[in-house]
């Protein structure tokens, strides 16, 4: 059986957000359809509320990758939190700890891995914490082999 064969069927599940490792997203493959069911956050993405639910064929799938995003804003406002932490340290060491804690982890999450592909001419983008980068890239390979080997089979 070649790589490709192997390739068949795959479900994984990601984290959607820095602050709650635990609210879970999956995103599976096989081969006839990429299918999301990705819960929608609110505040921070520290609540959910709600989903985002998707199946697409694979013969309407192209130019499949995975890319890094920095959310600027959001970065900055971490980054002042953590600056107001340090400036706290004299008068409440806890209390600054806090910030600080809080404001590392806005900042983190300014920085997410972006799963991307093309359904008809759509872009479509999915976006993890930067963490979960390597588990993105090896499920866009995945991705990439069966749409590939979809073509392969149309082609002949």
């Amino acid at each position: 059986m070649s790589e490709l064969e192997n390739h068949s069927q795959n479900e994984e599940e990601f984290a959607t957000a820095l602050l709650t490792p635990w609210v879970k997203g999956k995103v599976s493959v096989d081969d006839n359809f990429l299918r999301m069911n990705i819960p929608n956050t609110i505040l921070f993405n520290l609540i959910p509320a709600g989903k985002r639910s998707n199946k697409t064929p694979i013969s309407t799938i192209s130019n499949i990758s995975s890319s890094t995003k920095y959310k600027l804003p959001r970065m900055i406002i971490g980054a002042i939190i953590v600056i107001i932490g340090f400036s706290m340290l004299s008068s409440s060491a806890f209390a600054a700890l806090i910030a600080m804690i809080l404001g590392v982890f806005i900042v983190g999450s300014g920085i997410q891995t972006i799963f991307e592909y093309e359904n008809m001419g759509n872009s479509k983008q999915l976006e993890f914490p930067f963490y979960e980068a390597n588990h993105v890239s090896t499920f866009v390979e995945h991705v990439s082999g069966i749409v590939e080997k979809h073509y392969m089979d149309a082609n002949n």
